[in-house]
């Protein structure tokens, strides 16, 4: 059964944390080095050493397979080879010559049957093309060695069975060798080394590894070879000479194809008991955008449902003055959804600075609106940000929010330096935009009266007096 990431559910899992019992991909848990040297993976959580899945989690059980070794020699290819192997004794004559071109036949198609052979081990199940056979050619050696072996198998076996007092026992070592064959290839597929297809070390490691359940592997082809031995032999038998060796040698490359897409399957599925790295030692593997471990954590934490912790840290995460737009809006969006009005005001500043600096005064506006249409009391914290806030509302034309932003601005921050600068700015929009002079003359008659000492008292006057004569007052 395949496994996949617990926050990255498209993603096929890599590794699993025993402590929490939960699975996590390479975007959960990246590659990375310290001096060269790679680091072991550690779970996002609690910190311990993760365990790599390997890719056996990924293979379903070989037993649930079986119709797809059977349907393997049934592909283009596979056909036509059986029909080489049909058609051949035809066009040779019987005897010795036909019993080595009979070897010499088993040898030439063993190179697609290590092309089927890899494919399998590779977790492909999809019959190959002769593209994957010239790839396979041109890399690896081992074909060519298996092939012999197996015309060495296959030559001792039918010289054992041409000789009626050993026949018994030539089949007998065929049914066996045929068991057998599996782990063989499973052993060669492993280490890629051919002598430990016919070393003691070598079988026992891969019977050690698969286990017990090696038994099915030895009695499918057993069972395979019994049935298709007897097919053949009903029509052989009848059939003249030529054409009965070419049933057989159809027949068995039939075999020895289904033999080769099962052991390779069997070498997948149990990768990680008998030590292999399915991918290779040169294969690509998909590389992913490197992500913060902090940012990993609060995805981790909004998933699992644990917003207290998400809040804690992207509050964190926003304090730091490397803090990005992207995460004050994270931040800003999770406090709207869990509704916390304090911690909302709070972030307003730092939130309304990032938006204003990145030219984002129109949707400062539109999230100013929503807040102040849920909570009819919010305002900006800070004075100097409801000023550089007004201003930019100013510029893009909303007037009663600007308006509304200053508002109160002398009742709350008395010793902001620049409130003469906040009420001129909304004298002017009362004035001018809102047709409010009344209004606008009342902020200005505030600053005249208060700020004598401070450097806009001369524009403050300006427009004190120009306000009082549009109005009709009389100036004290």
């Amino acid at each position: 059964m395949t496994l996949y990431c617990r926050y990255h559910v498209l993603e096929q899992a890599q590794w699993r944390c025993s402590n929490c019992g939960i699975d996590y991909c390479t975007i959960c848990s990246p590659e990375s080095l310290e001096e060269d040297v790679q680091l072991p993976h550690k779970c996002p959580h609690c910190k311990a050493i993760l365990q790599p899945l390997g890719g056996a989690h990924s293979a379903a059980p070989f037993w649930q397979r079986l119709t797809s070794f059977l349907r393997y020699p049934l592909s283009p290819m596979g056909i036509a080879i059986m029909a080489v192997g049909l058609v051949l004794p035809l066009f040779v004559p019987q005897g010795v010559l036909m019993y080595m071109v009979q070897l010499g036949f088993l040898v030439g198609i063993t190179l697609y049957l290590w092309s089927v052979f890899e494919a399998t081990a590779g977790g492909k199940l999809d019959p190959i093309g002769p593209r994957a056979v010239a790839a396979t050619l041109a890399k690896d050696t081992a074909p060519l060695f298996v092939g012999i072996l197996l015309a060495v198998m296959a030559g001792g076996v039918g010289f054992l069975a041409s000789d009626p007092k050993t026949a018994f026992g030539g089949k007998m070592l065929a049914l066996v060798l045929v068991g057998l064959l599996p782990a063989m290839l499973i052993a060669v597929g492993r280490t890629r080394s051919v002598t430990n297809a016919v070393s003691k070390e070598g079988i026992m490691a891969v019977l050690s590894g698969i286990g017990p359940v090696y038994t099915a592997v030895f009695l499918l082809p057993v069972l395979l070879l019994v049935g298709l031995h007897s097919f053949v032999s009903l029509f052989a038998d009848v059939l003249p000479d030529a054409i009965g060796q070419g049933m057989y040698m159809a027949g068995y490359t039939y075999l020895l194809v289904a033999i080769f897409a099962l052991s390779g399957h069997v070498l997948f599925q149990y990768q990680d008991s008998l030590n292999f790295n399915a991918e290779g030692e040169g294969s690509k593997r998909k590389s992913y955008k490197r992500i913060d471990p902090v940012q990993l954590q609060i995805e981790m934490s909004l998933k699992d449902g644990n917003y207290g912790k998400a809040v804690q840290l992207l509050k964190t995460d926003v304090e730091r003055k490397s803090a990005t737009l992207t995460q004050h809006e994270r931040y800003h969006k999770l406090l709207w959804t869990l509704g916390q009005q304090e911690a909302l005001r709070e972030h307003l500043t730092p939130f309304f600075k990032a938006l204003l600096q990145n030219g984002r005064g129109i949707q400062a506006a539109s999230i100013f609106k929503a807040m102040i249409q849920r909570w009819p009391d919010m305002k900006l914290p800070d004075p100097e940000t409801r000023l550089d806030f007004a201003v930019a509302l100013d510029e893009q034309g909303d007037y009663k929010l600007a308006v509304h932003v200053l508002n109160g601005l002398h009742r709350e921050h008395a010793q902001f330096p620049a409130m003469p600068d906040a009420y001129l700015l909304a004298a002017r929009i009362l004035d001018e935009q809102l047709a409010m002079p009344q209004k606008a003359y009342a902020l200005v008659e505030f600053l005249h009266g208060r700020y004598r000492n401070h450097r806009k008292y001369p524009e403050i006057t300006k427009t004190y007096n120009a306000l009082a004569q549009k109005l009709g007052v009389a100036q004290q």
